[in-house]
């Protein structure tokens, strides 16, 4: 059962929803309105990327080259890591790769892309889980079992990965 009514107190509007849930604190629409700032007075700390219109920050782009990266002695590129799936499904490879994109701390683990310059659009990628960290750009050596069409779970499959991988940073 719904309650119809709905209080104001200092400029917060509390909802009241079935009896057996307990009220939701919401901002009132003119508060919101008033602590906008108008136009771009704050500035951006030095090295963050620019603000769109809507609000959302712009994705940093990190190109690699073909040829730029070169193949790891006894490794793979991730062209032939797609390429070869089959057969190396489950196990311990090495790839060389620029790191271009790192999220820190998700789910207890660094999460990172690397690309090599190698493989066509959708298969050029290669996800990494580590405890090491990382930065963006930085050409690294990856190693450990390799896993292809991994899903773990709300949506999330990835077409190659290396989770608990062992990294070694060149530059």
């Amino acid at each position: 059962m719904l309650c119809s009514g709905v209080v104001a107190c200092q400029r917060n509007v509390v909802v009241e929803r079935e009896t057996n849930t307990p009220p939701v604190l919401q901002s009132s629409p003119s508060e919101h309105q008033a602590e906008q700032p108008s136009g771009n007075s704050q500035q951006l700390p030095p090295g963050h990327p620019s603000v769109g219109d809507k609000g959302a920050a712009a994705a940093v782009a990190i190109t690699v080259r073909a040829g730029e990266i070169q193949k790891v002695k006894g490794g793979v590129t991730i062209q032939e890591l797609y390429a070869q799936k089959g057969s190396i499904a489950g196990k311990s490879i090495q790839v060389r790769g620029k790191v271009v994109k790192y999220n820190a701390g998700i789910l207890g683990k660094n999460w990172l892309h690397i690309k090599d310059g190698t493989g066509a659009e959708g298969e050029n990628d290669l996800t990494i889980t580590t405890q090491q960290e990382a930065s963006l750009n930085q050409v690294i050596v990856v190693s450990g079992p390799v896993q292809f069409n991994k899903n773990i779970g709300s949506g999330y499959v990835f077409p190659a990965i290396i989770e608990d991988a062992k990294l070694a940073v060149e530059k």
